[in-house]
């Protein structure tokens, strides 16, 4: 379910949309105020840990997690600085054309005016507290966006009522609906109507309260279809008044179900200050509390791994979280940020329970390693205030964790034996990727720690080293990306690396299953290594799919590959030889056969009743046996090499059409999808999008470098495009000879890759 505001403006104005979801999962990102700006936000949010354990359902039915989701330059952060200021959490409104909004504080985000990272800010609005996440709009930080919406309730989409609905809106929509947060409408043919403020020469008022009455009308008809208590109303054609209306608004919103039929939109500018407030009226009264979407899922957990409802046991349940502070602490982190004075600073959201100062926890989701907060914190933006306690529904910081990474579960460490385990946070594969070194042998150092933390606040940006050549590779979502965390290492950490040209993360998968027993009998000097087993290797298209069969099963860490362990069989390995297997595995599949670059949508299964060992075998010898065993049934397993597939969506003038569609299909291997005029549709029928065409097509990311200067030069910098990532694909045959170096071979057999939805 959700809300929309979207309106009518000239260009730079914004469209404002509120949004609910219609499930369990909520949102992230944390950004912090200035201290001067916070000191009124800061009195006025101390509600959220003040109750402590004296909190009631009262309390928690008065939270709203909401985000602000859009397309790049559709008026995000300037609709949260109207709303902070109108709300008196600031004093003054920020513009991000003079770089002093409020909500972007780095460096790079004011020079740049873009939203970079994903900023959180709390503040009051009719008795409610709001808890607010203003995200970015590229697709090269769509991390932010994703980790927000796992934290969040509800939504404010932000729509340009110019240009409609823009590339990046739809990819935020569908991150979004992953998490039952939205679900996109399709609302062709439908648009809003326009009607001036104030009657034209000659006009009445009365005629224009004449169509706003119309309008009522129309919308307590639409409204009626969806609501068995409107509908009786209307049927029995009972007068409606204003609060009976509202309620069944806000009974549609909540219905599980109805996001993909409902949407209800409003109308305003928040660069003229228009429709603000009946913005925050109706995240107050439309959009759900805590409250209203408990329970919320866990799952339990057994050494240390999530059960999946296999087996036998009171264990192996889901159990159901209730928004309360009785019930045992259940709090997941959704961001990490090093912070040069105070370390790391870890920000989540309370599911349920208490969350006290000094708490001794457990994070379920690695095995129940213990954590000890040393500080808890409100967020500002980039101030923080000291609390004592954060209870259920609210979003806090903490310092101390020094083991929790973005997408963990943190419990208290009295319920060591019933850990419970959240939904993490779906994190986005890179597909770029560049070399990078330190400027001298003495800087290496601070760069592997800069990397580290950089690593670490980020889960889209990976750090590998080439294991033949030893050089460190850094991979991110884009150019930009990649090119913010090369600034970041210049302001922040004064360093100066080399950084290579920009090439495509490519990858390697598989065709075929292959059943492979391995034996690993070396002799290393005068001493014997041995080690037997048999190596599954099946191809994941699903890469979510689970076996029916018992044993432990783990997703990597770039969510592409399954390692499962079945160890149903009568023998029992020793733990460490198991552990060395699961090291040498988890080594074979970071590099293929055919090139350097990761293996993925692999299936890897291990049966202990399959191995063989004595008393010359060790964990090295597992671990070797692990790795060139897999290697073996790789290659065999008719491997195959993917590539990047984009989704690409041009807005040209007409005249320009031909030479861009005649770029894209001869040079960029591009797969046109649809040519259609930008004024129709989602579009707007606006004269700014009259002469207008957008062209959407499916191009390799590898044609898609250096396309933004190759556009403005056959446009006369009159076109724009987005990107969002689609899917991998199998390379063409010319394309494998070359990442391969070989001659020329018989074309791979075709590889059904996996959705964007896998």
């Amino acid at each position: 379910m959700l809300g929309r505001l979207l309106r009518t403006r000239p260009r730079g104005a914004s469209a404002l949309l509120a949004s609910s979801r219609a499930t369990t999962t909520p949102f992230s990102g944390s950004a912090l105020l200035r201290r001067h700006q916070a000191r009124r936000w800061s009195s006025s949010a101390s509600i959220t840990a003040s109750k402590g354990d004296q909190e009631d359902a009262a309390s928690v039915a008065a939270i709203r997690n909401i985000g602000i989701l859009a397309h790049i330059d559709a008026g995000k952060t300037t609709t949260t600085e109207r709303m902070l200021f109108y709300a008196g959490a600031i004093r003054r409104m920020g513009e991000v054309h003079d770089g002093d909004a409020t909500m972007d504080f780095m460096p790079q985000e004011r020079e740049r005016g873009i939203t970079i990272g994903a900023a959180a800010i709390s503040f009051p609005w009719r008795e409610h507290h709001i808890n607010l996440i203003d995200t970015p709009g590229h697709v090269d930080f769509t991390i932010e966006v994703e980790r927000a919406v796992r934290v969040l309730d509800g939504a404010v989409a932000v729509l340009d009522g110019v240009a409609g609905v823009e590339a990046q809106t739809e990819t935020v929509w569908e991150q979004a609906d992953r998490y039952k947060l939205v679900k996109w409408v399709d609302k062709e043919g439908e648009q809003v109507q326009r009607l001036p403020l104030l009657p034209s020469a000659g006009g009445k008022m009365a005629d224009l309260y004449a169509k706003a009455l119309e309008g009522r009308q129309t919308l307590i008809e639409r409204a009626s279809n969806f609501d068995d208590e409107l509908g009786e109303l209307f049927l029995m054609e009972e007068e409606i008044d204003n609060e009976t209306l509202k309620a069944a608004l806000r009974r549609i919103t909540m219905q599980r179900g109805m996001a993909s039929q409902v949407v209800v939109t409003l109308c305003g500018s928040a660069l003229k200050n228009k429709g603000v407030q009946p913005l925050l009226d109706a995240v107050v009264d439309y959009l759900p509390s805590p409250l209203d979407l408990s329970p919320f899922e866990a799952h339990t957990v057994v050494g240390g791994k999530k059960t999946r409802g296999r087996g036998q046991g009171a264990e192996n349940k889901v159990v159901q979280l209730k928004a309360s502070s009785d019930e045992p602490l259940c709090a997941l982190a959704f961001k990490v940020q090093h912070d040069r004075q105070r370390g790391l600073v870890v920000f989540f959201r309370v599911y349920s329970g208490v969350l006290t100062a000094k708490s001794q926890l457990l994070n379920a989701s690695r095995g129940g390693t213990k954590e000890r907060l040393t500080r808890l914190m409100h967020v500002a933006a980039d101030d923080q205030e000291a609390v004592e306690s954060i209870s259920a529904g609210h979003i806090g910081a903490a310092v101390g964790l020094k083991h929790t990474f973005t997408g963990d579960t943190l419990v208290s460490a009295k319920d060591a034996a019933h850990q419970l385990v959240l939904p993490g946070v779906q994190i986005p594969k890179p597909v770029f990727t560049c070399s990078i070194e330190a400027e001298s042998s003495a800087k290496q150092k601070d760069l592997d720690t800069a990397l580290e933390n950089l690593q670490r606040e980020d889960p889209s940006f990976v750090i590998t080293v080439d294991d033949e050549t030893g050089q460190t590779l850094m991979s991110g979502m884009g150019e930009l990306h990649l090119d913010i965390i090369k600034e970041r290492l210049r302001t922040e950490y004064k360093l100066e690396p080399s950084v290579g040209a920009m090439r495509v993360a490519y990858l390697e998968s598989i065709t075929n299953s292959v059943e492979l027993p391995y034996t690993h009998d070396v002799m290393l000097g005068t001493d014997r290594h041995f080690a037997k087993l048999t190596v599954h290797v099946d191809p994941l298209l699903d890469h979510q799919e689970d076996s029916q069969e018992g044993g432990d099963e783990e997703e990597d860490e770039n969510n592409s590959n399954v390692v499962h362990w079945k160890n149903q069989g009568a023998k029992k390995m020793p733990h460490a030889f198991a552990l060395a297997i699961e090291e040498g595995l988890k080594a074979g599949l970071s590099r293929g056969v055919l090139t350097p670059n990761r293996v993925a949508y692999v299936k890897v299964t291990v049966d202990e009743a399959d191995c063989e060992w004595d008393s010359d075998s060790s964990a090295a010898s597992f671990r070797a046996a692990a790795a060139l065993g897999l290697k073996q049934a790789l290659k065999e397993a008719e491997p195959v090499i993917l590539e990047p597939m984009m989704k690409l969506e041009v807005r040209s003038p007409d005249r320009c059409v031909g030479d861009v569609l005649a770029d894209l299909s001869s040079q960029r291997r591009a797969h046109i999808q649809e040519v259609g005029s930008a004024s129709g549709g989602d579009g707007g029928d606006s004269i700014a999008n009259q002469g207008r065409s957008i062209v959407h097509a499916h191009v390799p990311l590898a044609h898609m470098v250096g396309y933004a200067t190759l556009l403005r030069s056959k446009t006369q910098g009159e076109a724009s495009f987005g990107i969002q990532f689609l899917c991998y694909v199998e390379v063409d045959p010319a394309t494998r000879d070359r990442l391969t170096g070989n001659l020329r071979k018989a074309p791979p057999k075709e590889f059904e890759a996996p959705s964007a939805d896998d």
